[in-house]
């Protein structure tokens, strides 16, 4: 769901102009509104892409150290078994 921002404010005056010309040319205005409406939406969804891909890049640490963790998990009864005393 995109967020209301500084940026944001434009593109609502955008679409209450097409919606003010809607009024006085009535129907014709749909096809106008319809692909501004896509657009924003287009341009919605690339900015949370970008948002979820720069936070899954950030994951990459925490998943190696579970990784390594459960490793070391499933290794330390064989070495200790090993090299342990006894």
């Amino acid at each position: 769901m995109p967020r209301a921002g500084p940026g944001r404010i434009s593109e609502l005056a955008d679409v209450a102009d097409i919606a003010e010309v809607a009024g006085q040319e009535g129907a014709k205005i749909m096809d106008t509104l319809a692909a501004r409406a896509a657009s924003m939406r287009a341009e919605a969804l690339a900015a949370d892409r970008a948002t979820a891909g720069s936070r899954s890049t950030t994951m990459v640490v925490p998943i190696a150290l579970l990784g390594a963790g459960f490793l070391l998990l499933l290794i330390f009864p064989i070495v200790y078994r090993t090299f342990g005393p006894g």
